[in-house]
């Protein structure tokens, strides 16, 4: 049934924002707050795509990520893939948003007011769709504005249609999209309350410390596909994983210095949103374990590299506006720093939550 207006609950979530596409996704999730510890107990191990990486800042795909994450979201979403051609595509945005579904599709960022590339270039990124006005004709969305943070937007229906279009006829700016996509998203019903398992988060912990382990799995073929978009293949060959992702990326900015590679932003972000991630889900492990005299000590230090990964990503965006190799270098030296100390943080962890096993 089709109904003047119509919201579906959402959470303008800022736990991670790296990716677009699966921040959309969290929004949905995390609007239930329970969710939170979901979120923390999973999504820790990454991949970096080699291959990705050297075609950032060309527009390529995003190559750094979540292992296992499509699976994951795929527990808690139900993700149903559709195809539409403009002339329906209100249509069929109002009438799922009105059944219970949220939709999630790319739009030519050329064409929408709140953009920073609005009518300068042919850009397409996925925005949520979760509610709509006949009477003022708008569209309730989440996706990044003009100053590029993640934000409510509204968008007029002669704005969307105009920029849903448009979007597939600039193949090469869309390289993670399929034209005339659409994904319609809603909840899983009859779900379990979501409980942290510290058992489940250690050993999470331990596959990222030791990729290799990863590697195997890669080899064999066990692991997903970390993004939800189908058209990203990761090798064993082409692929870093676990906290060697992270030295990869490093190895990667000491390249950016010699003019030789270009590096997107989201790249920086991402190393400051999962370590935050795993900070976080430190705190949900048991009391039992955070009552141990050492624990409080390595968080702190874990703050460390908090902070000082904090400061790099705006050390980039200085790099990015003014070529200032100082701001890169810091950039550089921070990640190195934050890969040798974190490595010594989570080992001692482990060897804590090996010996508090039995009470864990």
């Amino acid at each position: 049934m089709h109904l003047d207006s119509y919201t579906l609950d959402v959470k303008l979530q800022q736990c991670f924002t790296a990716e677009c596409y699966q921040a959309l996704l969290l929004c949905i999730i995390l609007h239930d707050p329970e969710y939170l510890k979901w979120y923390h107990n999973n999504l820790v191990n990454i991949y970096l795509d080699l291959n990705c990486i050297e075609e950032s800042g060309k527009g390529g795909q995003f190559g750094l990520g979540f292992l296992d994450a499509k699976n994951l979201f795929q527990q808690v979403l139900h993700i149903q893939r559709t195809f539409t051609v403009a002339e329906r595509i209100l249509e069929t945005i109002t009438g799922s948003i009105s059944e219970g579904y949220y939709v999630i599709l790319s739009l030519d960022s050329f064409y929408l007011p709140f953009t920073k590339s609005f009518g300068q270039g042919h850009f397409s990124y996925p925005y949520l769709i979760y509610g709509y006005d006949h009477n003022p004709r708008k569209l309730f969305a989440i996706g990044f504005d003009s100053s590029e943070i993640f934000s409510r937007l509204t968008i007029s229906y002669d704005d969307l249609m105009m920029a849903y279009d448009q979007q597939s006829k600039y193949p090469e700016r869309t390289p993670t999209v399929f034209a005339s996509r659409i994904d319609l998203v809603r909840r899983r019903a009859h779900l379990a309350r979501p409980q942290f398992n510290d058992i489940l988060f250690f050993s999470q912990l331990a596959n990222y410390l030791t990729p290799a382990q990863t590697k195997n799995r890669l080899r064999e073929g066990l692991d997903s596909v970390s993004s939800i978009i189908p058209d990203l293949r990761l090798s064993a060959t082409s692929s870093a994983t676990g906290i060697q992702a992270y030295v990869a990326l490093a190895q990667s900015l000491q390249r950016v210095s010699k003019k030789s590679l270009v590096i997107d932003y989201p790249y920086i972000h991402f190393a400051y949103e999962h370590r935050l991630k795993i900070f976080n889900g430190l705190h949900y492990t048991s009391l039992y374990l955070q009552a141990h005299p050492d624990i409080g000590g390595l968080t702190d230090n874990y703050q460390i590299i908090l902070n000082k990964l904090k400061i790099a990503r705006f050390k980039f965006f200085k790099y990015q506006r003014t070529e200032d190799l100082q701001a890169l270098t810091y950039v550089t030296n921070a990640l190195y720093n934050s890969i040798e100390i974190e490595t010594e943080i989570l080992t001692k962890v482990l060897v804590i939550a090996e010996d508090c096993g039995p009470c864990l």
